[in-house]
């Protein structure tokens, strides 16, 4: 049996799943599992002699969350770019509040803060919706992925 102290630990790093009787643990965890002596190998004993007839799955960790792969996309979405793209298929009225939003200063002399990159991104791709889809699509030929 295991002790208190490697239950309470250990209780968080493995799943123990009754409804398809299988012991649930991540790859990083079963690794050191694998190391005799630790407290995960320990641990797994454990559960494995109050479980014997348990099926053992090891689970994977994803890498990237959705987040960061959708950061991913906008990668090179730089000023430098959002200018060039503006000057090339904006209008006058697009690049002026561009202008408006990086150098925000005014006719009547008053000056305000410049927005932040974030800002002035989340304009620009509901300005110009097709940058977004054109790095989507890329990124789906770069992964392999077909369309």
């Amino acid at each position: 049996m295991m002790n208190q102290k490697v239950n309470a630990e250990m209780m968080q790093k493995f799943h123990i799943d009754h409804a398809n009787k299988t012991i649930v643990m991540p790859k990083n965890i079963a690794k050191r599992a694998s190391i005799y002596g630790t407290d995960e190998y320990n641990a797994f004993l454990a559960y494995q002699s109050i479980f014997p007839n348990y099926e053992i799955k090891i689970r994977e960790i994803k890498k990237r969350s959705a987040r960061k792969e959708s950061k991913d996309s906008l990668r090179g979405l730089t000023y430098e770019y959002m200018e060039r793209f503006l000057k090339s298929n904006g209008n006058e009225e697009q690049e002026e509040e561009y202008r408006l939003l990086r150098n925000p200063k005014h006719d009547d002399g008053l000056e305000s803060e410049p927005k932040s990159y974030v800002e002035i991104r989340r304009w620009f791709l509901k300005t110009f919706p097709q940058v977004l889809e054109y790095q989507k699509r890329v990124d789906q030929i770069l992964n392999g992925e077909s369309a």
